[in-house]
């Protein structure tokens, strides 16, 4: 991962000091309160996570500087999605930000976790 630049931090209190010293970091991962110490131009995308869950008003952490977001397509009420992936193979669907939205000529990504 050095050879990509990617830095994998594995503890929220690491990153926080990390983005103190180091603000121009840009983050993606799952669930995590570490987002709140972020600036805007800081948010990638979040990993397990709907765009509606993570947008919910009643959430904690602020997901609003974040540019995606995926989740597993696995529930049956998925269909339409599931009938995009290969056939037995875990697929994952990334749902877009507003702002990308805005100049963006797709809607949403649908990707194979093999």
């Amino acid at each position: 991962m050095d050879t990509l630049g990617i830095t994998d931090i594995d503890s929220s209190v690491a990153a926080e000091l990390i983005l103190l010293f180091n603000p121009e970091v840009a983050l993606s991962g799952y669930e995590s309160s570490t987002y709140n110490s972020t600036s805007g131009d800081a948010g990638c995308g979040v990993f397990n996570m709907t765009k509606a869950a993570a947008l919910d008003p009643s959430s904690t952490v602020d997901y609003s500087i974040m540019d995606w977001f995926d989740s597993p397509i696995s529930t049956p009420s998925d269909k339409t999605l599931q009938a995009l992936c290969p056939q037995g193979q875990s697929c994952y669907l990334v749902e877009f930000s507003d702002a990308i939205l805005t100049s963006a000529d797709y809607d949403i990504a649908i990707f194979s976790g093999r």
